[in-house]
């Protein structure tokens, strides 16, 4: 060891009397205090100008968040400049014939590798300790600072730069020219940056290539992340770039043939290969997740349902190759970017296993149907293999009419989730700029597999809203538009049409009554009423001109439709349209409506009648929906409000004052909470209001939904995959208190290194 330290030492000293580290060291510490001051001082920014509201979770926000994280940009710092750090190492005394006297002398080539890498490791710590003055810096000023999260990207750097020092002792190694050790070390490091492009289409390879590809590794340590994938993909590089570089020395400073020392490199290599395919395998991956809010891991409610799945999970995606908008989703040469995509569920459940199938079907519209009008299913897929060279092989949709059928799914592409027990449902992808279902479908599609999830029942036969109705006036979009993220059959629910001429089936776990157009008979309104007797949880939306057939729905629960439209005079929206503030009952619980709250949104009702509770049969009533500060009144003349402007008209007894449109209505019936809501417009869950913008109004309406359905279903679904809230939302420094730190950081600590390798060098040639 004494050997390996003197070593250490020597390499050390020659390296400080060298400029190019002063030079390192002055660039690496003025790009990452530039890289903090742009971070830390945006957050000084929004403080001074009192938008508190942004400044969240801050400690992510400043060191790891992809957009402006200043962790993200010391890797590529290091790429530029490690490189010309190890140039030297070995070429150096190869060029200058020292190392003929370390061949002679009692020291092994191993003592000669180790001691070098340890100096280099050295200097790779001291570049970290100037990153860990701007970590130190956040966490005395971000309050609450997550610790755990600023030591775990430190992690991460400190053996990403090993990394990069025992490759670049390897280069140096092999050449006597220093700048082509430094350039080839680039080279390696940007080969190893893109090995995860080689051989995706073939499995064992794949599997290496992928492991072996520098590209995102330290990301996760960024992130909050520890794996033991990821400390064996740094520990396993070193050695073997280490093992490399002794064998090489090993080589000249012996007579060896080149036999055996080819046999040497492909024991390295294979140890390599070996070592990153079995560490990849999901069964022999450990996670630890540093963050203060988890955000690497799935929620809670997450996991307990992963923890209900008992039986093997086949995943099987079915990609038609003649959907040109989805084609590409999950082709052969992407299947590891898949499984990265259920890595977060695969922690969990290692044995989940992801299989492929390629098909063609001729859509009835779309790019390839119109470009192609002629062309047969056949004809067209022998010229789309022609095109895009597709050697995988693709078979008609009807040999899979045995295994799955895929024209309720429009034959789009789609993923089949199957448990071992033989139970299976979809997993859809999205029309949106996020593609691929989130934690909150892929839990919702387990779910489905080990828990009974809420039935929704839509009354029928009396002019109803449905979820069948694609018009404006239909509720299609949020119940089952199936390439809608949060529609709700994407979330955990699923729908039936139901008639009230004969009970209400007991599977019905909501029942939904909406715009009713004809009266009721007397034996529905039984029907209906047994289903309230007996603690059955509804939704009753009535409109302005139909109160007296939805009275007859929700008298009996002790709320009255009032006569008239809300009526609210106002810029930018008609006046007919009401604005109200959701309230948010303690019980309900609702991450969706937090989240509305924080971005000020409104519920949103075209035409909506006030409500009032009279009280009745137990109920306890809260007002969820009120109108704002506005001033508005209930308009009982008028009903032409754009040909004929209402006027406030007291004598007819119309009142200004905040009006309830949304009840909630609770009580206790067979051991159970009832839930109702009653809201006095229909029209508020609609397809055409749901995609409807209105200036400088943004609808709550469809976090309301979900609320909604999220408390009559007593919290099945959707799934709330809420985390625990970031506590560093705040910052203990202003604009005046940040100039002088954010010059001493960014020009004190570069200063003091470039006077520090000034005076070294100069007394250096003094002697």
């Amino acid at each position: 060891m004494k050997v390996i330290l003197d070593i250490t030492s020597n390499e050390l000293r020659k390296l400080f009397y060298s400029p190019i580290a002063w030079f390192v060291m002055v660039i690496f510490a003025f790009q990452g205090a530039g890289a903090f001051a742009a971070s830390f001082g945006y957050y000084v920014h929004l403080k001074n100008a009192g938008a508190l509201m942004y400044i969240k979770d801050v400690t992510y926000a400043v060191f790891s968040s992809e957009m402006m994280g200043m962790y993200g940009a010391v890797p590529s710092i290091m790429y530029l400049f490690i490189p010309l750090i190890t140039m030297n190492a070995i070429s150096r005394e190869k060029g200058t014939g020292g190392i003929k006297l370390l061949y002679s002398s009692p020291v092994s080539n191993s003592q000669i590798i180790l001691g070098k890498y340890l100096a280099l490791v050295l200097f790779i710590l001291l570049l970290v300790l100037f990153i860990f003055i701007f970590g130190l810096y956040g966490m005395l000023n971000i309050a609450n600072a997550d610790k755990g999260l600023i030591f775990c990207g430190l992690l991460g750097l400190f053996l990403l730069g090993c990394v990069y020092a025992a490759l670049g002792l390897f280069m140096s190694s092999i050449t006597v020219y220093p700048i082509v050790a430094a350039i080839s070390t680039m080279c390696l490091l940007a080969f190893l940056h893109f090995a995860d492009h080689w051989g995706q289409g073939t499995k064992f390879i794949r599997d290496i290539t992928y492991w072996l590809s520098l590209k995102g590794r330290v990301n996760t340590f960024i992130k909050g992340m520890i794996t033991t994938e990821d400390v064996i993909y740094f520990i396993a590089v070193i050695a073997f770039a280490l093992s490399l570089a002794v064998i090489k020395l090993n080589a000249a400073r012996t007579r060896r043939s080149r036999r055996q020392v080819a046999m040497q490199y492909i024991i390295a290599s294979l140890a390599m290969a070996i070592t990153g395919y079995v560490t990849s395998m999901p069964s022999f991956k450990f996670y630890h997740d540093v963050t203060h809010t988890q955000r690497n891991t799935i929620s809670e409610e997450s996991q307990k349902v992963m923890r209900k799945v008992e039986d093997n999970i086949l995943i099987t995606s079915y990609t038609n190759m003649q959907d040109a908008n989805t084609l590409a989703t999950a082709l052969p040469n992407s299947y590891m970017i898949d499984v990265h995509r259920f890595e977060e569920y695969t922690r969990f459940k290692p044995t989940m296993q992801l299989d492929y199938e390629y098909y063609y079907k001729k859509m009835p519209t779309g790019f390839y149907t119109e470009k192609y009008p002629t062309l047969n299913d056949e004809q067209l897929m022998d010229t789309l293999r022609k095109q895009n060279d597709f050697d995988f092989k693709i078979v008609p949709h009807q040999n899979l009419a045995g295994k799955v059928d895929l024209s309720g799914e429009d034959y789009r592409f789609v993923r089949e989730i199957k448990l071992g027990n033989g139970k299976k449902t979809f997993l859809r992808i999205f029309n949106d700029n996020n593609i691929f279902p989130d934690e909150g479908q892929i839990t919702a599609a387990f779910k489905r597999l080990v828990d009974t999830l809420p039935q929704v029942g839509f009354v029928t036969g009396h002019g109803e809203r449905s979820f069948d109705i694609t018009n404006e006036r239909g509720y299609n979009t949020f119940t089952q538009e199936k390439t809608f993220r949060y529609s709700l059959i994407n979330n955990g629910f699923d729908f039936e049409k139901v008639e009230l001429g004969k009970p209400v089936p007991e599977h019905i776990s909501i029942l939904v009554i909406a715009d009713p157009r004809q009266d009721f008979t007397e034996t529905e309104l039984n029907n209906f009423q047994a289903y309230v007797n007996k603690g059955g949880n509804l939704i009753i939306a009535g409109e302005p001109t139909r109160q007296a057939i939805t009275n007859k729905l929700v008298g009996p629960l002790g709320v009255n439709m009032m006569p008239g439209v809300i009526y609210q005079p106002k810029q930018n929206v008609l006046s007919e349209v009401m604005l109200a503030k959701p309230v948010i009952p303690a019980e309900w619980n609702s991450p969706w409506l937090k989240m509305s709250k924080d971005r000020r949104q409104q519920m949103v009702m075209d035409q909506a009648c006030p409500l009032e509770f009279t009280g009745s049969n137990g109920f306890v009533a809260t007002s969820v929906c009120v109108t704002d500060t506005t001033p508005g009144w209930v308009e009982l003349e008028s009903t032409d409000f754009e040909n004929n402007p209402p006027v406030f008209n007291p004598a007819a007894g119309e009142k200004k004052e905040p009006f309830s449109s949304a009840m909630a209505l609770s009580r206790k019936v067979n051991q159970k909470q009832q839930k109702i809501l009653v809201t006095g417009d229909a029209d508020w869950m609609s397809n055409m209001e749901l995609q409807t913008f209105r200036k400088d109004t943004w609808a709550a309406n469809f976090e309301f939904i979900c609320t909604a359905f999220y408390w009559l279903s007593d919290g099945k679904a959707p799934i709330n995959t809420s985390k625990p809230e970031p506590i560093d939302n705040d910052i203990s420094v202003n604009r005046e208190q940040w100039k002088l730190p954010s010059f001493l950081l960014k020009w004190g600590v570069s200063f003091l290194l470039l006077a520090a390798g000034v005076t070294v060098w100069v007394r250096r040639r003094r002697r």
